[in-house]
Formats: C-alpha cells, structure tokens, sequence
C-alpha cells in the first residue's frame, strides 16, 4: 500500500466514480482502476462496490477511509516544511527524472498513466501563476 494508491481510492470514494477520479487526478480510467484492484488484491477486501458508472464505497473502504484520509493529511503537513527547507533538492530530483525519463513530462505518462491531454492543462495552470 503507498500514499498514491490511498490518494486515488480517497478520490474515487469521494467522487463516486473512476472516471471522475481519473479526471480530477489527471490520469486515465484504467489506470484508477488498476491502483483500485491492487490496493484491494493487496489487503483482501473489496473497499468499492462497482454501481454501472459509479462506485459506492464498502464496509471495509468505509474502515480504510478515515485512516487514507488522515495518512494523506499527515504526508501533506510534513512534505510542506521539507519543502520550504530545501527547495535544491526539489531541483536535483527533477534533473534526475530528467535524465532517466528524457523528460519530466515523459515521466509522468510512462509512470503514472498522466494523459497528454492532462499535461498540457497542468502546463497551462502553471503558467498562469
């Protein structure tokens, strides 16, 4: 179990759906739904019931629910001072996605399934700050 795979069930619980999820997070519909079968295969319990176009969370999602919520809560409080502290390792870690990806972008579709269709809209938001 890793802190994506709660990110994406938390989302698609949230949202009632996987492709919703998919789109809120950037990514394609089957790759929310293998980080789903894995998270489940992994713990051995259903947490989503799949409804047609949607998804209801299960008694045993309802259980992992809470606990993914506050895990995320807690990555995201500790990840701001580390951040804050040493903004050169964020530069060193981009490099190195750099050289082993060819690109950063390249990165985030071979490894996270991100849609070239979501890259050009995170580009496109970062350019507006």
């Amino acid at each position: 179990m890793d802190l994506r795979q709660l990110e994406i069930f938390v989302k698609v619980a949230e949202l009632g759906s996987f492709s919703r999820a998919a789109q809120a997070l950037f990514l394609t519909q089957p790759t929310v739904s293998e980080h789903i079968r894995t998270l489940e295969d992994e713990l051995g319990v259903r947490l989503l019931d799949r409804l047609g176009r949607g998804a209801a969370v299960t008694k045993g999602g309802a259980l992992l629910l809470g606990y993914a919520q506050r895990m995320l809560a807690l990555s995201r409080e500790a990840r701001g001072p580390l951040l804050a502290a040493a903004p050169e390792y964020l530069e060193a870690a981009f490099e190195e996605i750099d050289s082993a990806h060819g690109s950063f972008d390249g990165y985030l579709y071979e490894r996270l399934g991100v849609t070239e269709s979501a890259l050009e809209q995170m580009r496109a938001h970062l350019l507006e700050d």
